[in-house]
């Protein structure tokens, strides 16, 4: 049986157990007799694990929060100490937090880390247990049996989290709660790299899952791709790091015109943009093409439920730089705090982190406005904007707002549209930079006060 060590990322054990720690690492010199959190988590996983070598970093400190920069602080610590499986109660509910949470798990999940994420208890999506770059969790309760809701809010598996366990000489159950469902499901990937050493994430994912295993419905997993084909021409930025040498790449990515050797995905996720069926992919690795999108969108639950946000449609010539349109406005909207869900038919659109919409055959259309309502639902989006997409904002979807951005001989005709007081304002402009994108998002504000 091989040695495997596992990391608690919590708060700090209680000094009664810290003697049996292999590493350690505290922000405080004493044990919070009020915090048990860390303490619970550590024993589910020593009770239901075999021969597991345990480490503890403390992360979550006052009031059971911890920081991004200490998440960071944490990991570094766990791929120097040679620490490749942790269990994660840390996350956040809050869209501002996301990026910034990714980019930081994303590098250590492709450095080989396998990251075992409790869900957030409210039902909404939080990260990073949301990401395909780890396994998100949740207890094995009624109400997380819905697949369509396990889609949206990234939960890739449910456990037990009741459990009856000897803490202090006394035995006590744990209560329902999804962060001690994590450390079941973190002893199981123990169990299994004891069995056959460390695995890739997607190899541990479908072990777990067996025919419940699906690729991720978005490539959010990139921390360095190297891509190869024809680019997109856009300004807008990658929400990852493109590097100019394939073997620093994590990630591979596919577009029109790619040529590559056959050896050239191995050991690599793969995003596959073209119209080409790539069958050379290395199984062990994550593969997303805009199928897997599709049939994320073929499980969403009918609703009738109308949506309670304000819906924005934007119609933005071909011959434009679309992707930097929607995300010059998605930031815009950040700044400003409001959580904007921005989508695009375009497949491209995945790079840019923007909501990737693919076009469905007519029978399935309404399958969009399902797929719509739930999504924002469990994001907790502000505003939904719709690119590119008017037959199904006609007939599926009312819009409140219609942008038209139109080429015409001199420059452009900008046409905003607020559909219940039939008000149209028109803006003339030589050009479409980014100084025309702030009117158009200024003017979009004005109208939804």
């Amino acid at each position: 049986m091989k040695k495997i060590e596992v990391a608690v990322l919590d708060s700090k054990i209680s000094d009664l157990y810290t003697a049996e720690l292999f590493h350690s690492k505290f922000a405080s010199e004493t044990h919070d007799m009020f915090n048990l959190h860390g303490t619970l988590c550590y024993l589910i996983i020593k009770q239901t694990s075999n021969g597991l070598v345990m480490s503890n970093y403390e992360i979550l400190t006052e009031n059971e929060r911890g920081k991004v920069e200490n998440l960071e602080l944490a990991l570094k610590w766990c791929v120097d100490k040679g620490i490749y499986l942790a269990n994660l109660s840390f996350g956040s509910n809050h869209f501002l937090d996301s990026q910034q949470i990714k980019s930081v798990v994303n590098c250590y999940a492709n450095k080989g880390m396998i990251l075992v994420v409790a869900t957030s208890n409210d039902v909404f999506s939080s990260y990073p247990a949301k990401f395909s770059s780890v396994i998100g969790v949740a207890q094995n309760h009624i109400r997380y049996q819905d697949e369509d809701l396990r889609s949206h809010i990234g939960v890739d598996i449910l456990a037990p989290s009741e459990h009856k366990i000897n803490v202090f000489g006394t035995q006590i159950e744990t209560e329902k709660c999804n962060s001690y469902a994590a450390p079941y499901i973190c002893s199981m990937v123990g169990k299994l790299f004891q069995k056959y050493g460390i695995l890739t994430i997607k190899q541990t994912k479908k072990i777990l899952l067996q025919d419940d295993f699906h690729e991720p419905y978005m490539p959010d997993w990139i921390s360095k791709a190297y891509i190869y084909g024809k680019r997109p021409t856009t300004k807008a930025p990658f929400y990852f790091q493109e590097v100019s040498d394939p073997s620093q790449a994590d990630t591979i990515v596919l577009c029109e015109g790619a040529e590559v050797g056959a050896n050239a995905l191995v050991g690599k996720h793969c995003v596959n943009l073209t119209e080409e069926k790539i069958d050379s992919f290395d199984n062990n690795y994550f593969f997303w093409s805009s199928q897997n999108r599709v049939q994320q969108i073929q499980k969403a639950n009918p609703t009738e439920h109308d949506f309670d946000i304000p819906i924005i449609s934007l119609t933005i010539p071909e011959s434009e730089d679309n992707w930097d349109v929607l995300f010059q406005l998605k930031s815009l909207f950040v700044k400003e705090h409001y959580n904007a869900y921005v989508t695009s038919w375009e497949k491209s659109s995945v790079l840019y982190d923007i909501e990737f919409l693919p076009p469905l055959k007519n029978k399935d259309s309404v399958q969009i406005r399902h797929f719509l309502y739930w999504e924002t639902y469990y994001n907790q989006s502000d505003v939904l904007l719709i690119s590119n997409y008017k037959e199904i904002t006609k007939k599926y979807i009312s819009t409140d707002i219609d942008i038209i951005i139109k080429r015409e001989s001199y420059g452009y005709d900008i046409e905003i549209v607020e559909n219940d007081q039939h008000h149209k304002s028109i803006l003339k402009n030589i050009c479409l930079d980014q100084t025309v994108i702030k009117k158009i998002y200024q003017q979009l504000l004005l109208l939804l006060q």
